[in-house]
């Protein structure tokens, strides 16, 4: 027992008088704190950057960081304001098809063949209509395919999806096939695009 009890134990925080000790156990615990916070902030910073990562997915590494900063935004916009996931990926070849939940949308892009696919959540589709989904993968990224502007398609799609869950009013969802009534109202910005061009 003395092998373990014998000895008096040092003291953690030495000094000469009370209040040295004192000063000094507060000085150690500022340097805790200090390394607690800047350790919160890494880890936040970290959370952040892999969250960007899984929601914007270049495979083929042509998107710059303006542009996969910009499209990040957009699906934190989708999280924030209607708590939908936003999943983008952009591939050579085959896509990689994640596990969608029934709050997460996909945009697959697969350069290669010059192919887009869109999965909506049920909600999300109830709302607009799978006719709508169908014209943005066989109308609207077809051009932006074909010019080499695809991260503008993408973009712009993103929009119209947003403008026809932010007003509802101004929407309403079509049949499936029928979907060319309602493109001129749905997507303002390609037609003015179009026409400028």
């Amino acid at each position: 027992m003395g092998l373990f009890f014998g000895r008096k134990r040092t003291p953690l925080v030495r000094g000469q008088t009370f209040g040295e000790q004192f000063l000094r156990f507060m000085l150690l615990i500022a340097v805790f704190a200090v390394c607690g916070w800047l350790f919160w902030l890494n880890t936040q910073m970290t959370v952040k950057k892999l969250k960007a990562r899984g929601a914007v997915w270049d495979r083929t590494g042509t998107l710059n960081s303006s542009q996969t900063k910009a499209l990040s935004r957009f699906t934190d916009m989708f999280d924030d304001e209607l708590g939908i996931t936003v999943k983008l990926q952009i591939a050579d070849g085959e896509l990689d098809m994640p596990e969608l939940d029934t709050k997460t949308l996909f945009i697959g892009l697969n350069l290669a063949d010059k192919k887009a696919v869109v999965v909506f959540p049920p909600l999300v589709e109830r709302a607009v209509g799978d006719a709508f989904r169908k014209r943005l993968e066989d109308e609207h990224f077809p051009p932006y395919f074909e010019s080499g502007d695809w991260p503008k398609g993408l973009v712009l799609a993103l929009a119209d999806i947003w403008d026809a869950l932010m007003k509802p009013e101004e929407h309403e969802a079509v049949p499936n096939g029928d979907a060319s009534s309602s493109l001129e109202h749905r997507a303002p910005v390609q037609n003015a695009n179009a026409t400028h061009g």
